[in-house]
């Protein structure tokens, strides 16, 4: 759930209008603009991502390229310690001089 809840916030930020919105109005302005445009936006993105998940489930071929993808990031992650920053999806080795226990994925 929250990784869809990040996409919709990466759609916004990358568009310029939603950029000078925030940057030329008050919050009170932009949170206007934002929840007039919010329904329309995560209908989009539920859209995009069923069509995803009716076409992983339609086609073999997809669903084994997509499962041999992710069983293998998720075993290297899963075996080895890694910096996770779910709000940009950004994993990072750790290092002995950058590890503290509660930041880092471990396998336990």
């Amino acid at each position: 759930m929250d990784k869809v809840l990040v996409q919709m916030e990466n759609d916004y930020a990358n568009q310029e209008k939603w950029q000078s919105y925030a940057k030329n109005n008050d919050r009170a302005t932009f949170m206007l603009l934002f929840e007039k445009d919010f329904p329309n936006m995560a209908a989009d993105r539920y859209e995009q991502n069923d069509q995803f998940f009716r076409k992983l489930f339609d086609d073999p071929d997809m669903m084994k390229q997509v499962m041999e993808t992710v069983g293998s990031v998720l075993y290297e992650r899963l075996k080895k310690k890694y910096i996770f920053d779910p709000k940009s999806g950004v994993i990072e080795e750790a290092t002995p001089e950058t590890y503290v226990e509660d930041t880092y994925l471990t396998k336990k």
